[in-house]
């Protein structure tokens, strides 16, 4: 009895660990990989378009899961309603970039709606939330913000996380069940000892 409670105890550290994933936090910037401007945000009737060229690359300095990556940037363009800011193309949430590094998959999913501050031919700044993603790695909700001129853009994405371990309900259970088991076991030894 006192192996079958080993055993028992040892798969249940094990599925404990096995079930824990952990979101992560980290600051990625985006910048024009040929130094020119690589946005248009055009206004009309109502609407305010984001256009995004094919010149994004990952800049040095990205902090915790985005520290030391690198790679090009691909970008979905989208339009937005400019009183409200509710997205309206595509339909929200959806995947506004993505790049590859050291074998890893980075992508990002805004929600609608965004904030605008200023939005003039010369100056632009946009924000809003949304969540990231890193193959292996909990999606993790964070910040962003798209600010630039007329003769250059970037791109900034902020994500933070409580990284506390919360076992997921089957864990829970599993666990539960085995000191249950465990308590049973001792119940029946200490019984069987009395005369």
């Amino acid at each position: 009895m006192k192996k079958l409670i080993l055993a028992l105890l040892a798969s249940a550290a094990f599925v404990a660990v096995g079930q824990q994933a952990y979101a992560f936090d980290g600051t990625v910037i985006f910048g024009s990989s040929d130094g020119k401007n690589n946005v248009v945000v055009s206004n009309s009737a109502g609407s305010t378009s984001v256009a995004f060229g094919a010149n994004w690359a990952v800049e040095p300095g990205g902090s915790g899961a985005y520290a030391g990556t690198s790679g090009t940037v691909s970008y979905t363009n989208f339009t937005y309603t400019t009183a409200t800011g509710v997205i309206t193309s595509p339909a929200a949430p959806f995947t506004l970039w993505s790049f590859t590094s050291g074998g890893n998959t980075y992508t990002f999913k805004l929600d609608s709606p965004v904030s605008t501050g200023v939005n003039t031919p010369s100056v632009y700044q946009v924000s809003g939330t949304g969540t990231a993603y890193i193959n292996g790695l909990d999606p993790t909700s964070g910040t962003w913000s798209l600010t630039g001129t007329s003769k250059n853009a970037n791109f900034k994405f902020v994500s933070s996380s409580v990284t506390a371990v919360v076992p997921d309900g089957g864990s829970a259970v599993a666990l539960l069940g085995i000191a249950l088991a465990g308590i049973e076991g001792l119940r029946r030894k200490l019984g069987a000892r009395k005369p």
